[in-house]
């Protein structure tokens, strides 16, 4: 499960990236639009924590026989706690238990858990609020019918007034409600209410209460990942905006008056999960708003091909791909022509063995069967003292050679053309490991150069992790700077309709003391734009370092699959000597 979580986190991570530099590369996208990109990203989460397959996609080179095949065959392997196994010459340690994995697990779980609390607690005071409402007036359900008439809606929902919600917002998955805070709603204008109306109803028309809990579940099973949490959020954002757009289209109202209705309803706190309100969570969130109202305009027909094929991305990048190598081709030999006398030939043809080849995913011992009985084939595994076994087969092979094992003696079972073998003699047994000592100190260095590597990123993650601290740090100072520039820009609003002049004193003071206000978050901000610059060069000297660790690491592999395809070469011929010397004992 954590690594399906992993996987779960990573390709989000990505998806969420691609969206975020779509919006940026289109700026004229629609509303709706980007809210359905903002929807594909968090319902990505939910779709790759829950889809336990991935779909493979053939499109890697087909893997060589030897150190990383061997890998993937051992890895499938469930020896006992505290067994190396080394496949191939390269050594796993299996670790006695895997406690910390159930702890991970279950701080998750918790977590998870934590997250419905609150949840669970907006949802029940939206059902007491529901519980404690009362019809609304004749008038206000005929606006209500009249409206879902002209959106074709099935049937007009039902509206309540309730003295308990500060903004308007429609809950109900099966029957929805319309539901009208009754002080504020009465004290809109005839135009506003219908504009407020038209708004609710608008979601009803697109669903966005049975989409919204899609991005409400991701931010609960995805509780740590501050993308999952930002998603949903420019989602809720998008979906809003949208609705916006589409009450100006459908009642042809100017975008003033309406922003008028933003300002009139002010800010709330979000919604339930499965509720939508009309009015902003935030000062920020008001004022993108206000600005998206004045940028409505008809898409050309470029804008409408990019924004489908931006679709069609985001819908597929949704399904769980999983990049495969393609299936192998198996030499088949032709025969020798007896008319000329010429040496057999041999042929690549793809072999009629489905999933003989998918990823890294360890395919079933019956699978391989037919395989293990070519003509040729080697299949062979390693006793040693101390419980290592060098393996190069299936973990059937394993499972079996420990059926001939006695005891806890080293032993050399092996396959070949069909028939099974056992080396017992010490001398022979030697010179195999001899064989591989080659490849296993070669997968050491590996090993000291990727805990070098490790080290690096680790100390990469500590900057970044200091970088994100001050990021979140001006995410609130801009925040901060949007609420007082709101009130400023309140203020000068209110400055030129004062009736009199001591009123209008006072809120030029006002004014003026916001400013410092500004003048000095300006400061802080240009602050942290000094210390984020401060971690610029250390990063880009551990990133140097890094490229370099991976040169020599890129050496390694090359070293590794030369000194292992000389190890295999030896190991064939040296299993050939015992053959024909007599030294391995056919058991079958």
């Amino acid at each position: 499960m954590l690594d399906l979580l992993l996987r779960a986190t990573i390709e989000s991570a990505v998806l969420v990236a691609a969206i975020w530099c779509v919006n940026r590369a289109l700026p004229r996208l629609t509303p709706a639009a980007r809210a359905t990109l903002w929807w594909c990203a968090a319902a990505k989460f939910v779709v790759a924590l829950t889809w336990w397959h991935p779909i493979p996609l053939p499109v890697l080179p087909v893997p060589e026989s030897g150190m990383n095949a061997a890998l993937h065959k051992a890895a499938a392997i469930e020896p006992a706690a505290g067994t190396t196994v080394v496949a191939a010459g390269a050594e796993i340690v299996v670790p006695a238990r895997n406690s910390w994995r159930l702890w991970l697990l279950s701080g998750w779980v918790l977590g998870v858990g934590a997250t419905l609390v609150p949840a669970t607690r907006r949802w029940r005071r939206a059902r007491r609020a529901l519980g404690d409402s009362r019809p609304a007036s004749p008038e206000t359900l005929t606006v209500a019918a009249e409206l879902a008439a002209r959106l074709r809606l099935r049937k007009a929902p039902h509206v309540r007034m309730s003295l308990e919600i500060p903004t308007p917002l429609v809950m109900g998955l099966r029957d929805p409600i319309v539901l009208l805070p009754a002080q504020r709603f009465n004290a809109l204008s005839a135009e506003q209410q219908r504009m407020a109306l038209c708004h609710e109803l608008q979601h009803l028309k697109r669903g966005d209460l049975w989409l919204g809990s899609v991005p409400a579940l991701a931010e609960r099973l995805f509780f740590f990942h501050p993308l999952a949490h930002f998603a949903a959020r420019e989602y809720v954002f998008w979906r809003e905006s949208a609705c916006d757009t589409s009450v100006l289209q459908t009642l042809n109202v100017p975008p003033h008056e309406y922003g008028r209705l933003l300002l009139d309803l002010g800010v709330s706190k979000r919604p339930a999960s499965f509720a939508a309100a009309a009015a902003p969570w935030s000062f920020t969130n008001l004022k993108r708003r206000i600005l998206m109202l004045g940028c409505s305009s008809t898409p050309s027909t470029s804008l409408r091909v990019l924004t489908g094929c931006a679709l069609l991305a985001a819908f597929t990048a949704l399904l769980p791909l999983q990049l495969a190598a393609r299936r192998a081709a198996v030499p088949q030999a032709i025969g020798p022509t007896v008319e000329d006398g010429t040496a057999t030939q041999a042929r690549e043809v793809e072999p009629e063995l489905p999933g003989l080849v998918e990823g890294a995913r360890e395919v079933e011992p019956e699978e391989f069967q037919p395989i293990d009985q070519r003509p040729g084939q080697l299949n062979y595994v390693l006793f040693t003292d101390g419980n290592e076994i060098t393996m190069s087969g299936s973990s059937s092979d394993v499972e079996h050679a420990r059926t001939v094992r006695r005891s806890t003696e080293p032993m050399l079972w092996f396959r070949f053309d069909g028939r099974e073998y056992v080396v017992r003699d010490p001398a022979l047994l030697r010179q195999v490991q001899t064989t591989w000592a080659g490849v296993m100190a070669l997968g050491n260095d590996q090993g000291k150069l990727g805990a070098e590597q490790g080290a690096l990123g680790a100390r990469q993650g500590a900057l970044g992790a200091s970088q994100g601290e001050i990021g979140a740090e001006q995410g609130r100072i801009g925040a901060r700077q949007a609420e007082i520039a709101a009130r400023q820009a309140a203020l000068a609003a209110r400055e030129w309709t004062a009736s009199t002049a001591a009123e209008r004193d006072a809120l030029t003071l006002s004014r003026r003391q916001i400013e410092q206000q500004l003048q000095a978050l300006d400061r802080d901000m240009r602050g942290l734009d000094v210390k984020m610059r401060e971690f610029e060069r250390p990063m880009q000297e551990l990133s140097v370092q890094m490229d370099a660790l991976s040169s020599r690491m890129r050496l390694l592999d090359g070293g590794m699959q030369e000194a292992t395809t000389k190890a295999e070469a030896d190991m064939r011929a040296l299993i050939e000597r015992a053959i024909s010397s007599g030294a391995a004992e056919r058991i079958r």
